[in-house]
């Protein structure tokens, strides 16, 4: 109701309280409730407690608690209650969150909060208006249209004054019973629920629990008035017993025949207000008696479909699936409402009848068998006969259909169709019986007619009045049958059941069953798990009871079931007058082949069993073949080469080659196994081993050669060794084995190509053996070794010619064969090319060398990885030479290149123009004058090249021009990037494509073989590399799909890229690498997070590359970055608009005349005047809002040159609004080859026409949604001063532009610098709706100059990342109290679990570099009256990017007074952090071992320590590995007693980053003494000593920083 009626309803009801009899008398004896602002029968709750009176908060406060609390004063019942304080303010309050049901009978007994604890303000205390009329508990049943007063009905309870509903939750006959009871009917036929009867409202009464003896539903339990969890579709219902009720009749009328009579026909359903037919998708028999069922027929005869009686559809429902239990056809499993894929003839239907012909004295009977004692099996429903399938058909289900039918048990079971049945349907399927069933219907079964079956699929039993015997047999673990011992089964109805061995099991059973397997008695009984079968067991005989003297097992007391109680088998061991069984001497051998090959079987518990072949390798069968008695293994075999196996011992052999017998090597456990037929591992077994044989591999593949990869040709296959020792004495055997006379140089890296398989690792030679399988090395083929860690080397010989050919070349770091960085060999050394000059005329002569025919590209930047020297520069071929070395050059060695200038190729093994094959169409689109993703546009037709106009040309069509050529996307189109075209020709003009067409020629054009186009009007395209919208070498993380910190892949390691240098052209190639067009923002200070681990560093993109890779950059590893450097991106496939302004020789941008500038990526550049026209001044005049152009200007000017050209070329019409949309170059960094600058003198009157509201504002010198802020003031724009400019600011701004938030905030004058200022020191609170509604000082005030104006980039949807800004207040610049801006709204941090970690946080978002301390308990004060608390319970790790980033219990969620705000104290200081490490008492690389925990530094204990924690320790203080673990205090002897420990069992795994994140007992949780620290000694080839202390490590920090300095290690102990 409003508050009017509200305020007048309390009022009346206020007189009505004083006109009638007093309140009756209270116990004022112990007075605990009263009224308080309003009169005796009205007013605000009060309540004693602790001595003191106290006001009810009103959260959760309802007409319920009302009634206690009416009750407890003692009136009859209560007329309303209020909230808000409606009777006046509250002092203070005792209770909160108040909750009753009714019943009680003081409000003290209802839930609550903790007395005194709440969340209220002093407007939220909670009142009640009383009554001493009574409230009558009324009932009533009401229709789906609403209609009361049948006998049938959902079920609406008035209480409290309020008709609401009950839920259906438990809702059942005795809630239906006392219901129909209670409105004078006789009884209950039935309950509904799911809102059967429709739902208009709310609920009174959940989990209804009636016995059925209840007078009044009031009466039943329930889960309190108004306590309820119920949503639309939960309201219950009843239909009640009384003359002429029936269940049919009060069924809402939702289904109906159509199309043929009153018995038979379509099936037309109600939904919606709208009837339409059912699918006859899996309609069937069930389905169609439901609905007859609900039409009020007993059965059905039939279930048509194919739309027999007509009727074309729509549909409601499709694909229905019933039980056979429900009410109505919507109770049924189907498709949603509306949802089908049917055709027109597929309407459902259905016969009724209202009879139903019995089945004789029995539901099932026995067909199709000339005996009455066997058969098929058939069970009666609806008057139809209808098979049983055999799905899981078993001899408990035969039991219970034998004694249904009166036999004393079943002799056996049948499947298949075993008794030649006729025509086949079923009724049931999947029935499983316990055995103990009267019936077959009470067996669980899929459900009536539903099933999978076919026609061969009919179950079968043989029934019997006697007692059958039953087989049983003794099982081995593998499935074998064994004569004297193993696991017990029975076999009853052609299947095996386990005995259990539960508490009957014992010698009586053991020797009935050792008697019916042929021997004379029992020598034991055991358990076994049914883990021991290799499967899970469902079949079991339980509760075996013998005498032991029975003939067969079937004589003694049996039980056939599912379960075992225990899970265990019965075995059992019988005595044989045979020997006792002994193992054979010799437990291996051969199968399938001949005595030195075959199968390999094992002897394990009296049973020979196959190997499996998983991880069986040439060290295994060497361990085979000497345990059988060979020297050596000639093979080792797999995929059961020698016949097939089955009964499996052991799987995933691994042998390291010293074990005595196969049994002695590592496996997966006797009998544990997932082998097939297939998977038997063999040998082949020799007494002669014959000599090793070696070879050189060199990066063409070639083997008849002095340098290559070594290969080792052992049991008939060639592999490689690693390089792991690989040295020169190792080398020099190989070479002086292959008959050279000494070795040049040894190669690691696989130098010569990656390989796939290794032989030998380790190998160690001495230099006097003669084979290099005479080195000691690890076992043959156990290597884990990269396929980039071959062993190489390159052998000397005087007496062959060609050894150590001077000017030799190969490629390496690609595919080592085709393409890759190019070396060259010159005095006995391989070195790089450098890229200086690099030409495809280089290229190709470098290709021929190598002996291909061609060139296809040449690359340069070291795009096949860095590399270590180089010997050629400047290298200047022809194209004419036979080899590298014979081109001019800058001399051997002599070079200006870092190790990022490697010259390499791509070579083709096939001349440079081809022919399609057949069945291949020729290309009709290539580019010309570019690379081989950009350039100019040339299309073949009528058999001639041809170029393309520019005239309209459109990303569109360059996107379809891109995808013709076989690219992904266009990144740009635009002008021509070559002017040495003379008298080009065109084919197509003014092509205009929609972006879907399959080919350039499919777009619209002028027709072909234009002529009104010019010299420099050739369309052009830059198309993405890439083939897919995502590049596999870059990525982005911690963000979203197109947001967040940039990562790269190298040495198949995904690392961060540091953002010294990070600029908006790194960020454009990553973009673009990634599949996206452009780059919208970028990234720094790790603004989504991350850590300290950097792959690249100092980035400097061109902007052209189309990869991040390719770019400039430090050397791959090499930083000097700490955590919070990490470089992002925000990508998007959205146009970047460009922004443009004019400005002055004296630098002024408010003039109407002067140089052109453009704005791209938030950097201004210059427009060279080459071709600048008065077309495109227009544009530019326009754009800026002056009303027209004066004229425009080329050449030098006064202007420092401060900044890049960022355009060459434009071409305008002098019709585009805007000017990005006139055709132009690619933005590049310096490019005008004229060096002169655009100019513009634009007519003096700007059109600016007077703004409206909301107009006032506007952004300037970037685009529509990033630029400088204006605001119009006194009919001019001016704009904003950055002093004190905020992201707060910047989202005022945003908003009343239109936008949903502001990226960022920009100062400084980053879209220019300006001259005239309105407004300084804006400081908005975020509420406003216009930026003029923030405080700032008087109009025109400001003390700033043209390089302080404010700007601003907005956004309409949320960049990933963005975190809720923060400030101090009540403190200093660097302290008080933290407040957090949400939803418009400056908010505190509760102090709840607010510790260093979150005020570290805080204060890095703030700009800080650490937190010194937090502060809580309010230590800043008191805070306004009407605060606002955003945020409780704040859980930050310390690394998060911005406070909101934490874990926190929801926004505005809290239960936190005045007194419990958050503070924090800032520092700049360079302060450890949580989790930093150091060594102590030692060297750099030594010493014991401290982590900083809870603000100070702790020793961490020698228990449990290790080699693998001692491992991460080092790595993490930037060590490449541990040497030892020190313990017992080894670098610590002067013992002060007050060692603190913070660490004790630290366990970790050897992977961690970190040692906090190893297993540990706890900081601060140990037992250990003074001699008992934890030490280390670090390795690291680059290491020095540096002082007695190690410097601190951050969390994130990169092992490889650089060393810090005395100086440095010293502050940071003394900190």
């Amino acid at each position: 109701m409003g508050m009017r009626t509200f305020v007048a309803a309390v009022a009346c009801a206020m007189v009505a309280g004083m006109l009638a009899t007093s309140p009756p008398a209270v116990d004022v004896a112990v007075p605990t409730l009263m009224l308080n602002g309003g009169n005796a029968t009205a007013g605000n709750v009060l309540i004693h407690h602790d001595g003191n009176w106290r006001h009810i908060c009103d959260d959760e406060w309802t007409l319920v608690s009302g009634y206690v609390a009416c009750r407890q004063l003692g009136y009859v019942s209560v007329s309303q209650v209020t909230i808000g304080a409606f009777f006046g303010q509250s002092t203070g309050f005792w209770l909160d969150d108040v909750s009753c049901t009714g019943t009680e009978s003081r409000i003290e007994n209802c839930t609550h909060g903790e007395w005194g604890v709440h969340n209220c303000e002093n407007n939220e205390a909670a009142g009640v208006v009383c009554s001493n009329v009574s409230t009558p508990f009324e009932m009533q049943l009401s229709d789906e249209r609403g209609v009361t007063g049948k006998y049938y009905g959902k079920v609406e309870i008035k209480y409290f004054g309020e008709w609401r509903y009950v839920c259906d939750d438990f809702w059942d006959m005795n809630d239906g019973l006392v219901v129909c009871r209670e409105l004078g009917f006789d009884g209950v036929l039935a309950v509904t629920n799911r809102s059967l009867y429709g739902q208009h409202g709310k609920f009174w009464m959940d989990n209804v629990n009636c016995t059925g003896t209840e007078t009044s539903l009031e009466q039943c339990d329930h889960s309190g008035w108004g306590k309820e969890n119920c949503g639309e579709g939960e309201v219950a219902g009843v239909i009640c017993d009384t003359v002429n009720a029936s269940i049919e009749a009060a069924m809402p009328v939702t289904l109906r025949l159509t199309d043929n009579n009153e018995t038979s026909g379509n099936l037309h359903i109600l939904y919606n207000g709208e009837w339409r037919y059912i699918c006859d998708d899996n309609w069937n028999i069930v389905d169609a008696t439901i609905a007859c069922q609900q039409l009020g027929f007993k059965a059905a005869a039939d279930a048509t479909s194919n739309s027999q009686f007509g009727g074309s559809g729509p549909y409601w429902l499709d694909e229905v699936r019933c039980a056979g239990n429900e009410l109505r056809i919507e109770d049924c499993g189907h498709t949603n409402w509306g949802h089908d894929n049917c055709s027109p003839g597929e309407a459902a239907g259905v016969v009724c009848v209202n009879t139903v012909t019995p089945g004789g004295d029995y539901t099932v009977r026995l067909v199709n068998a000339n005996s009455t004692s066997e058969g098929n099996v058939e069970v009666i429903r609806y008057g139809e006969w209808r098979y049983v399938c055999d799905d899981d058909w078993d001899i408990r289900d035969a039991i219970v259909v034998c004694r249904q039918l009166g036999y004393l048990t079943a002799k056996n079971v049948t499947v298949k169709s075993h008794y030649s049945p006729g025509s086949v349907s079923f009724w049931l399927d999947n029935v499983d019986c316990t055995g103990n069933e009267e019936s077959i219907e009470q067996c669980t079964h899929r459900g009536w007619g539903i099933n999978d079956c076919g026609t061969t699929e009919v179950a079968g039993v043989i029934c019997s009045n006697e007692t059958v015997d039953l087989n049983v047999r003794l099982m081995t673990s593998l499935g074998n049958v064994n004569k004297y011992f193993g696991m017990g089964q029975v076999m009853y109805g052609r299947k095996w059941y386990w005995i259990c061995a539960d508490d009957t099991w014992d010698m009586n059973e053991g020797a009935v069953i050792c008697r019916q397997v042929g021997f004379s008695g029992v020598q034991s009984v055991g358990v076994n798990t049914q883990h021991a079968t290799g499967r899970p067991v469902s079949m079991w005989v339980n509760n075996v009871t013998c005498r032991g003297t029975e003939r067969n097992i079937a004589e003694c007391d049996i039980d056939f079931g599912r379960k075992c109680m225990n899970n265990t088998i019965g075995t059992v061991q019988c005595t044989s007058r045979d020997a006792e069984l002994e193992p054979p001497t010799v437990t291996i051998r051969l199968d399938g082949g001949n005595s030195s090959q075959g199968n390999v079987l094992v002897y394990h518990h009296y049973e020979w069993g196959f190997v499996c072949d998983d991880m069986w390798d040439y060290a295994d069968s060497m361990v085979a073949c000497k345990q059988l008695g060979f020297r050596a293994a000639a093979n080792a075999t797999i995929k059961s080469l020698f016949g097939p196996a089955e009964n499996f011992w052991v799987d995933d052999v691994e042998c390291n080659g010293t074990e005595t017998s196969i049994q002695d090597c590592a496996h997966a456990g006797w009998g544990k196994e997932n082998c097939g037929p297939s998977e038997a591992a063999g040998v082949s077994c020799t007494d002669t081993v014959t000599p090793v044989e070696v070879r050189l591999e060199n990066h063409l593949g070639q083997h008849d050669t002095h340098y290559g990869n070594v290969q080792v040709f052992f049991a008939n296959e060639w592999r490689h060794v690693c390089d792991s020792g690989w040295d020169t004495n190792s080398g020099l055997v190989i070479c002086k084995q292959l008959g050279f006379t000494g070795v040049n140089t040894i190669t690691k890296k696989s130098h010569y190509g990656i390989v796939s398989n290794f032989w030998l690792t380790n190998v160690t030679c001495s230099g006097t053996e003669t084979q290099i399988d005479t080195c000691p090395h690890a076992m043959w083929g156990k290597v884990s070794c990269s396929a980039r860690e071959a062993a190489g080397v390159i052998c000397a010989n005087p007496d062959v010619a060609d050894v150590d050919p001077e000017g030799d070349i190969m490629i390496v770091g690609g595919d080592n064969r085709t393409f890759g960085n190019v070396m060259i060999f010159h005095e006995s050394r391989w070195l790089s090319v450098c890229d200086d000059q690099w030409d495809e005329a280089s290229g190709l002569v470098a290709c021929r060398q190598l002996g291909f025919q061609n060139l296809n590209s040449v690359t340069r930047n070291s795009q096949h990885g860095r590399v270590s020297g180089y010997w050629l520069d400047d290298v200047r071929c022809k194209g004419t030479e036979t080899m590298l070395s014979q081109c001019a050059h800058g001399g051997w060695g002599n070079n200006n290149c870092d190790n990022g200038e490697a010259a390499g190729v791509v070579c083709a093994d096939t001349p440079s123009v081809t022919t399609p094959s057949a069945g291949e169409s020729a290309p009709t689109l290539r580019l010309a004058g570019g690379a081989s993703s950009h350039g100019n546009l040339q299309v073949l037709h009528a058999g001639e090249w041809r170029y393309i106009c520019g005239d309209s040309w459109s990303m569109a069509a360059g996107n379809v021009a891109c995808r013709q050529l076989g690219f992904s996307i266009a990144l740009t189109v635009g002008l021509p990037e070559a002017h040495d075209v003379i008298n080009p020709r065109y084919w197509m003009d003014r092509v205009h494509c929609s972006g879907s067409e399959l080919r350039i020629e499919d777009c619209a054009h002028n027709g072909w073989g234009s002529r009104n186009c010019s010299l420099f009007e050739m369309a052009t395209v830059q198309c993405s590399e890439d083939s897919g919208p995502a590049s596999s070498t870059v990525r982005l993380i911690e963000g979203n799909a197109t947001a967040g910190n940039v990562q790269v892949l190298h040495n198949n390691q995904w690392k961060y890229v540091c953002d010294d240098s990070w600029g908006f052209e790194d960020a454009q190639v990553a973009c673009r690498q990634m599949g996206f067009r452009n780059v919208y923002n970028i990234t720094k200070m790790s603004h989504f997070g991350g850590r300290n681990d950097y792959w690249l560093d100092d980035m400097e993109c061109v902007g052209t590359e189309s990869r991040l890779e390719d770019c400039r950059h430090s050397l791959w590893g090499t930083d000097d970055c700490s955590e919070a450097e990490v470089a992002g991106a925000v990508c998007t496939n959205e146009t970047i608009r460009m922004g443009v302004r004019i400005i002055s020789d004296l630098g002024d941008t408010t003039r109407n005349f002067g140089r052109v500038q453009v704005n791209h990526h938030s950097r201004w550049g210059w427009v060279c005047d080459d071709g600048w026209n008065e077309a495109a001044g227009r544009v530019v005049c326009r754009q800026l809002g002056y009303s027209g152009l004066e004229r425009v200007s080329t050449g030098n000017s006064n202007i420092t040159r401060g900044m890049s050209y960022w355009l060459e070329t434009l071409r305008c019409n002098g019709g585009e609004a805007m000017l990005d949309e006139c055709m132009h170059s690619p933005f590049s960094a310096d490019s005008c080859s004229s060096r002169g600058f655009a100019g513009v003198v634009c007519t003096a009157s700007v059109v600016h026409p007077t703004p409206g509201p909301g107009q006032s504002l506007r952004l300037s010198g970037g685009n529509a949604s990033a630029g400088n802020v204006q605001v119009y003031h006194n009919n001019e724009w001016g704009y904003i001063c950055d002093d004190g400019w905020d992201l707060v600011d910047g989202f005022v701004v945003c908003k009343q532009l239109g936008f949903s938030l502001a990226v960022r905030v920009s100062t400084g004058g980053d879209f220019g610098l300006e001259q005239s200022y309105w407004l300084d020191d804006v400081g908005c609170s975020g509420s406003e709706e216009r930026l003029t509604d923030c405080p700032h000082p008087d109009w025109g005030a400001n003390n700033c100059d043209s390089s302080e104006a404010a700007g601003v980039i907005c956004s309409n949807g949320t960049v990933a990342g963005d975190v809720a800004p923060l400030r101090l207040v009540n403190g200093d610049t660097d302290n008080g109290y933290v407040q957090v801006f949400y939803e418009n709204q400056w908010g505190y941090i509760c102090d709840d679990h607010w510790d260093l970690s979150d005020g570290r946080v805080a204060c890095k978002q703030l700009g800080f570099r650490n937190a010194l301390s937090v502060q809580s308990n309010s230590g800043y004060g008191d805070v306004e009256p009407d605060f606002k608390i955003w945020l409780d319970d704040l859980q930050c790790s310390g690394f998060e990017h911005g406070i909101s980033r934490c874990n926190h219990y929801g926004w505005g969620t809290h239960n936190c007074g005045g007194s419990e705000i958050a503070g924090v104290i800032c520092t700049n200081a360079n302060l450890p952090s949580d989790g930093d490490v150091r060594l102590v008492d030692g060297s750099r690389s030594s010493g014991s071992v401290q982590i900083y925990s809870e603000s100070r530094w702790g020793y961490i204990c020698d228990d449990e320590w290790d080699i693998l924690d001692a491992r991460v320790l080092c790595k993490q203080i930037g060590f490449t590995d541990a040497v030892r673990a020190s313990v017992r205090s080894e670098f610590t002897r002067d013992f002060g007693g007050d060692e603190v420990f913070a660490l004790d069992n630290v366990q970790c795994s050897g992977d961690e980053s970190h040692i906090h994140l190893c297993a540990h007992a706890g900081r601060q949780d140990e037992n250990c003494g003074p001699t008992e620290i934890a030490g280390v000694v670090c390795t690291n080839e680059t290491t020095t000593e540096a002082g007695r202390h190690s410097p601190a490590l951050k969390i994130g920090d990169t092992p490889t920083v650089t060393l810090p300095t005395e100086h440095h290690l010293s502050t940071l102990t003394n900190a």
